[in-house]
């Protein structure tokens, strides 16, 4: 029965294609229940670079909404698989907000 407990999210995306497994444990049977899973076509990365931000964040969110459809089941946590070697640079900026409530999306 799904439940929405115990979801586990795997998210794999790589030159050609991102996918987005949904699944949970089945206790009954000690086995991982496949729940619900999406394919993208990626076009954002090259070599296992991320050549173009957008695209890459659109296969993302295509996979997982076709998977969160399949599964039934929402999702707020992901395990991500990412390709290549990963860099990160520590930087400080100011970003104005011009809303009202001062929310930002």
């Amino acid at each position: 029965m799904i439940d929405g407990e115990d979801i586990q999210v795997g998210i794999d995306f790589g030159t050609s294609k991102t996918v987005v497994a949904i699944s949970q444990k089945d206790d009954l049977d000690d086995k991982l229940l496949i729940l619900g899973l999406g394919y993208a076509k990626n076009e954002g990365l090259r070599k296992g670079k991320i050549v173009n931000l957008e695209q890459t964040i659109k296969s993302i969110k295509k996979a997982a909404e076709d998977a969160v459809l399949m599964a039934g089941v929402n999702f707020q946590y992901a395990n991500i698989n990412i390709p290549g070697e990963v860099e990160g640079i520590n930087s400080k900026g100011i970003a104005g907000i011009s809303r009202k409530d001062r929310e930002v999306k």
